[in-house]
């Protein structure tokens, strides 16, 4: 019961209780001694003042009976006479005192004793006017006079004695009673006012022994399990603490306590073997995406090597093109000096304007496949940015960058497959020209200066003229495209450098992470839990 109640329910019992215990021993004690007093009064006030009285009543008698004997004696001489005014005194004195006792016993309702009174009172009016003749016999008489009331004197005399002298003893005898009677009562008192003390002293001790134990007891306990858990740091440890006072609440919370940073610090155990394992896990990530970064890297630095090749190939295309408005311009003079030439200079014509068609052909591909090659550059351009952008959020651990890189890779061949299929259609151009150069020679021998013919060639050829011109201008725009895609090559290769030292500083930062997981697993492993 003692366990379940609060600690200031305790400390208030271990006040209370004694205090309680004096309040109830001091009613007791004032109760005891309101009747004790009630004793003493009774004693003080009424039974030893009624036995003196009872006592100054015998005296009064005693002092009648003396001043009346004088008198008798003396016959009233020798200035003896006063006798009778003493006996009337004393008897005054004792009609008062009696009158005093009959109006006590009147109100404490003693009807017993207040016939006795009256009694009394009639034996002594007896006794005292039987004395005063008894005097005046003496004095009259002499003698033989007086000798003969003597004896009913005596009479009187005894009858009052027989009255008074019990009344007497009894007032004497409660006033004894009642002494002997409050000096038990108050033995019976410190008897057992010691004996309630001591009865008190020992519950208080025995509550207060009793609470300090168990308190003292549930608070060592507590201590040794703090002081333990202190010492092991093993948070696994059991708080066995009863009661539900703040003792056994202090218990309780602490065990809470304990189970809880137990818990708290299985989770961070858990979630630092977790950061570790994914620190390395990315940090493994990274250095898989610097080597795609790297692959990325020289892919790009390739792709810029084949484009300076291309646009060379542009310049010397460029420069071809110049070559054959030369030529085209010597065989318009040629044609106009071959003014009478012959049927068969239409065939040759024909087979020089189809010869023409075909470099015109071979021209478009060209430049079809230019637009193939800007294209791709611009293709390129966003992969690398959409590259870019997948190496920053390294999501999925850098897959996505690696899909863009083999986008940029298989672009990079295209590119390549292009460039060689621009040369081949270059040379087949140029073998076209050289075809159509064999034709003019052969038609030159056959028709020799046809006019006529040679007016026609000379409009073909003004329109292959024109078509060179603009070859000569897509391929200044071809080598501005190749000359910005080369930049553009350049700038990619700038941003995966930056993007291999961003990947290195969030390497070093994963290291630090790493480093300070393994810290907190160390802190943490000396904790049982």
């Amino acid at each position: 019961m003692l366990k379940n109640l609060k600690l200031w329910q305790k400390m208030a019992m271990a006040v209370v209780l004694p205090i309680f215990i004096l309040a109830v021993l001091s009613l007791w004690s004032f109760k005891v001694g309101g009747e004790i007093y009630v004793q003493i009064n009774q004693a003080g006030k009424v039974n030893f003042p009624n036995a003196l009285l009872a006592q100054k009543m015998d005296k009064n008698i005693v002092q009648i009976q003396q001043w009346l004997t004088d008198i008798s004696a003396t016959r009233a001489q020798d200035g003896l006479a006063d006798g009778f005014d003493e006996a009337k005194k004393n008897y005054d004195n004792f009609i008062e005192s009696s009158k005093k006792f009959e109006d006590y016993f009147q109100q404490a309702g003693q009807l017993d004793e207040v016939q006795k009174i009256q009694t009394l009172n009639q034996r002594v009016d007896a006794y005292y006017a039987t004395g005063q003749k008894m005097a005046h016999a003496y004095i009259e008489g002499g003698s033989p006079e007086g000798n003969k009331i003597m004896g009913e004197f005596d009479q009187t005399a005894q009858a009052l004695s027989d009255v008074l002298q019990p009344f007497i003893d009894e007032q004497v005898n409660q006033a004894q009673e009642q002494i002997d009677q409050t000096i038990e009562s108050m033995e019976r008192f410190k008897k057992t006012n010691l004996l309630l003390s001591w009865i008190a002293i020992f519950v208080t001790l025995a509550v207060a022994g009793t609470i300090v134990t168990l308190l003292s007891k549930r608070l060592h306990e507590l201590t040794e399990v703090v002081h333990e858990v202190a010492q092991t740091k093993d948070l696994s440890k059991k708080v066995e603490v009863s009661g539900n006072d703040e003792i056994g609440q202090t218990g309780d919370a602490f065990g809470k306590l304990l189970h809880n940073m137990s818990e708290v610090i299985y989770s961070i155990t858990g979630h630092t073997e977790t950061l570790s394992t994914a620190s390395t896990e990315l940090a493994e990530t990274i250095e898989e995406i610097e080597k795609s970064a790297s692959d990325v890297n020289q892919g790009t630095e390739r792709s810029y090597t084949a484009i300076i090749d291309m646009a060379n190939g542009l310049k010397e295309l460029n420069s071809s093109g110049q070559r054959m408005e030369t030529a085209t311009k010597e065989t318009m003079t040629l044609a106009k000096s071959a003014a009478s030439d012959t049927d068969q200079s239409k065939l040759a014509l024909t087979n020089i304007q189809s010869a023409m068609q075909k470099i015109a052909d071979s021209t478009q591909k060209i430049i079809h496949y230019t637009d193939q090659i800007a294209k791709i550059g611009s293709q390129t351009n966003l992969l690398s940015l959409n590259a870019s952008i997948e190496a920053a959020k390294a999501g999925e651990f850098g897959r996505g960058f690696a899909v863009v890189a083999q986008e940029v890779k298989s672009l990079s061949e295209r590119s390549s497959n292009t460039i060689r299929e621009i040369n081949r259609m270059i040379e087949i151009s140029f073998a076209n020209v050289y075809e159509g150069t064999m034709v003019v020679g052969n038609s030159a021998q056959v028709v020799g200066g046809l006019i006529s013919k040679v007016q026609q060639i000379d409009q073909k050829i003004g329109m292959v003229y024109k078509e060179a011109i603009a070859q000569e201008k897509r391929s200044a725009e071809i080598s501005k495209s190749s000359e910005e895609l080369n930049e553009i090559a350049s700038g990619n290769s700038s941003a995966m450098n930056e993007l291999a030292h961003a990947l290195k500083q969030v390497e070093q930062t994963i290291q630090e992470l790493n480093k300070m997981a393994e810290d907190v697993q160390e802190q943490m492993s000396v904790f049982k839990v």
